[in-house]
């Protein structure tokens, strides 16, 4: 369900290739989106946006390279683990 309008949240930007997070703060106004990043060294941006089911595309516009990206949702399942081993009899 896409965000309303005014909405304020938190997030965090994970790219595991390059074993990294960061932290950020948005709002979003009609398909504007602002985020503030808790990093000086990124500069805060605002894009504007589509949302369709799970993914997000954003738009470049103030603060950011004009680019496009197409964001997926993804849901982390953590992993089980246990110290017993099951025996098949």
């Amino acid at each position: 369900m896409p965000a309303k309008n005014g909405s304020k949240g938190s997030g965090i930007i994970a790219l595991p290739e390059k074993d990294t997070e960061c932290a950020f703060t948005y709002t979003v106004e009609e398909n504007t989106l602002q985020l503030c990043f808790d990093n000086t060294y990124i500069t805060d941006a605002t894009y504007t946006f589509t949302v369709e089911r799970d993914n997000l595309t954003l738009f470049g516009g103030d603060g950011t390279t004009g680019g496009t990206y197409a964001l997926m949702r993804v849901i982390m399942i953590p992993e089980i683990k246990t110290d017993k081993t099951a025996k098949i009899s």
